[in-house]
């Protein structure tokens, strides 16, 4: 049997532009209903950053207005190491010590719970400093239960899977950039959980080459990656509501797929 993947959302647009067609800013109504149905749909995945914009900040407010109960079973991440200047609109790389202190310290300040916290973009250099490693060991004292690394490259993936500091490895994987495949057998030796993103290539995967949206993309997008055996959840980017819905249904859909085709049974 397949182990279980879990649906989680990635929140970048709500603070900055991103994707492969970027749009304006969701207003206030569209992001509340976005967080709204993703809670009552039971997503249960949330991640951040406070390179993502105002994504922290949005995110800190709606939580607040949960009750314990609901938000206890959420799970709640965030990064340290890059930042959003709103001013030159780009993000800007910080893995020093008092960087990524300032950061984190920010950031419990902005959500009511951090049940995730990431380095975000290290480099191999950044993962073997010990001043970088003595700051995320120091944040499970803060309330973290998972301590993981977001990165973009395979060696750089290979060295966070080969450092005790980390329970998580998160990356991107879609057919259109397979290239960080290997990775998945490396966490799974190394006993890593696995947070996929960008499983639709940021959008580019819907479309053809002439810009045409094509049938059954977001169900074949999600089936190729939960061909691969891992534990851990792919987490979607989007700012709209509707979109997150047919997301997650085409999402659960594949997941059966995969489910049966673990169980030797292939639809």
């Amino acid at each position: 049997m397949k182990p279980a993947v879990q649906f989680g959302i990635g929140l970048v647009s709500l603070g900055r532009p991103w994707g492969f067609r970027p749009g304006d800013l969701p207003g206030q109504n569209e992001v509340r209903e976005l967080l709204v149905t993703a809670v009552s749909e039971g997503v249960r995945i949330f991640d951040t950053a406070p390179s993502y914009g105002a994504s922290e900040e949005i995110l800190g407010t709606f939580l607040r207005e949960l009750s314990p109960a609901v938000l206890a079973n959420l799970v709640i991440s965030t990064k340290a190491g890059e930042r959003w200047d709103a001013d030159a609109q780009a993000p800007v790389i910080d893995h020093s010590y008092d960087g990524l202190r300032r950061s984190i310290d920010l950031s419990f300040q902005r959500l009511p719970v951090v049940s995730v916290l990431q380095v975000h973009r290290p480099t191999v250099q950044v993962l073997r400093s010990p001043e970088v490693l003595r700051v995320f060991e120091g944040v499970r004292n803060s309330g973290a239960r998972l301590v993981g690394a977001s990165v973009s490259d395979l060696e750089t993936g290979q060295a966070a899977a080969q450092c005790e500091a980390f329970d998580l490895l998160q990356f991107p994987y879609h057919y259109g950039s397979p290239h960080l495949g290997d990775l998945f057998g490396i966490a799974a030796r190394t006993g890593l959980t696995v947070w996929v993103n960008r499983p639709l290539g940021m959008g580019r995967l819907l479309y053809d080459t002439a810009g045409n949206a094509m049938p059954d993309a977001v169900g074949d997008a999600y089936r190729f990656v939960l061909a691969k055996d891992f534990r851990g959840a792919v987490l979607t980017g989007t700012r709209s509501a509707r979109h997150l819905l047919e997301d997650l249904a085409a999402f659960r859909e594949a997941a059966i797929h995969a489910e049966f085709r673990g169980s030797g049974y292939v639809r």
